[in-house]
């Protein structure tokens, strides 16, 4: 058994991102070693198995994720790589261990729940919980060339050691249940009962009746996001300024352009100013300039500029048209996940996101100001505001 679990393990491990197929594909894994080893052809038992530990995924996750809480999410690295946080690994491989042995037990098992069966199937899940563990301690552990690849084989691990783990933990729990209802003493083992028949076949049917009311919510949810995007990308084409030949003339004093000296312990950097000649959308030629602001005094930096607390940009574009399209729509390309949100900051309509970035437009100039750190200083924003004054014309949602 703890060889079919590998065997989902390996098969999931290139696709692990794909979080819908990793219950279904460990579920079918199993299914088929008792179809195929053990000679079990009660379709009902197989189906039901199928959905409950076809489920266990996410049910987990979600049980994790609400006793761990969200900050719990990400271990010790940098949050778009980092491996859930010891507790959570914990919390969900447990979770997932005890929903499967007991659902095998149940399908497979005597049919007698005895306390000693509990008490092996609740040891069982400490197990998983601890190969959880084990693999997130050391899949946090390995270069970041081993999880920057195709295949993250951080994650791949707790996979790798989880799946054939709580198979082979399975395996022994049902190997431990049968041999205690052929010992001397036990009550014989009697054909199963009408009632617990009946009972598989509505836990089954109610299994399924989840899956299918899940798989459409989820279809629901997936086309009203397909819809979102679709109408975020009219509006997108329809904001969209017509190509001009009207050039822009390079800053003689870009510098000019930002705001010198100290602000609330933030402090101008003229040697990371830069300013790129830009063509706008293949559409409109212009110029970006660039700049941080950093800590005022050394902070434990030799220089100051090493660490900066805000970057700036001013994009120098044709006309008011293309500005106001640019503090909305600020990345080269358009990107939905990118999307700047209209909202006021200091009585001034301007556009953000949850990256900390804001941006606007003040007549043919685009400005977008991203904060690098907590807690944000928003004098500068204000600052630059005062500098360039909005013509953003919106309503905050």
């Amino acid at each position: 058994m703890a060889l079919a679990g590998l065997i989902s393990a390996v098969l999931i491990s290139p696709i692990w991102i794909l979080y819908v197929l990793i219950g279904p594909l460990w579920g079918l894994a199993l299914v088929v070693y008792f179809f195929a080893y053990e000679k079990n052809r009660n379709l009902i038992r197989l189906l039901l198995f199928l959905f409950v530990s076809g489920c266990a995924f996410e049910a987990s996750m979600g049980v994790a994720s609400r006793l761990t809480d969200g900050s719990s999410l990400y271990g010790m690295g940098a949050a778009y790589i980092s491996l859930p946080s010891l507790p959570f690994l914990f919390t969900s491989g447990s979770v997932g261990a005890v929903i499967v042995l007991a659902t095998g037990v149940f399908v497979f098992g005597c049919g007698e729940l005895k306390l000693k069966t509990v008490a092996n199937i609740l040891l069982g899940s400490v197990g998983g919980g601890l190969f959880a563990v084990l693999a997130g301690f050391e899949g946090e552990r390995m270069p970041f060339e081993a999880r920057s690849g195709v295949i993250d084989f951080g994650f791949s691990l707790v996979f790798l050691l989880w799946q054939p783990g709580v198979a082979g933990i399975l395996g022994l729990t049902l190997n431990a249940d049968r041999k205690s209802a052929l010992s001397p003493g036990a009550v014989p083992h009697r054909a199963i009962s009408r009632a617990r028949r009946i009972a598989i076949g509505i836990a089954a049917g109610l299994c399924l009746l989840w899956v299918v009311g899940r798989q459409a919510y989820i279809g629901f949810q997936n086309h009203r996001f397909d819809s979102l995007r679709a109408s975020e990308y009219k509006q997108y084409v329809a904001a969209t300024p017509p190509a001009t030949d009207i050039s822009v003339v390079k800053s003689a004093y870009p510098e000019q352009l930002f705001i010198p000296g100290e602000i609330s312990g933030q402090i101008f950097c003229p040697a990371s100013l830069s300013a790129i000649p830009w063509i706008f959308r293949q559409r409109a030629h212009g110029f970006v300039y660039m700049a941080r602001y950093a800590y005022a005094h050394s902070n434990g930096f030799p220089n100051p500029c090493d660490q900066w607390l805000a970057t700036v940009d001013i994009m120098d574009v044709p006309d008011s048209a293309w500005s106001r399209f640019e503090a909305q729509y600020p990345v080269d390309e358009y990107d939905p996940d990118w999307l700047f949100e209209p909202t006021v900051k200091f009585s001034q309509n301007v556009f953000m996101t949850q990256r900390n970035c804001y941006s606007w437009p003040s007549g043919r100039l685009a400005i977008e100001l991203c904060y690098e750190s907590y807690p944000e200083n928003e004098d500068l924003l204000q600052r630059f505001l005062q500098k360039y004054p909005s013509s953003a014309m919106h309503r905050a949602r």
